[in-house]
């Protein structure tokens, strides 16, 4: 997983981090980079077949946490069937 930020055409890097509360809706992202509440961004998922794929979303909230990193929320902008259908597998149970 990667995120690139927009930050107004200055600088995009991927910022890897750890995402937690994935949902259809968007995500929480707990990375070291300064997160600003307002970007845009995409985030990048692999998919099964090992093809990126990418959503869009928006840092909709930002804050740095206790340990001097950033925590942000992410909202997605409107998904593909196919998009959703990825999340989807990411949220599904593992069989064992």
């Amino acid at each position: 997983m990667s995120v690139h930020p927009d930050n107004g055409g200055l600088l995009a890097l991927p910022i890897s981090g750890q995402l937690t509360d994935l949902n259809r809706a968007g995500a929480t992202l707990h990375a070291r980079e300064t997160l600003r509440t307002g970007n845009a961004c995409t985030l990048t998922l692999t998919a099964e077949d090992g093809a990126d794929v990418e959503l869009a979303a928006r840092i909709v909230w930002a804050r740095r946490n206790a340990d001097w990193e950033y925590d942000a929320g992410l909202q997605f902008d409107a998904l593909t069937p196919a998009q959703a259908a990825l999340i989807d597998l990411y949220l599904a149970p593992v069989a064992s």
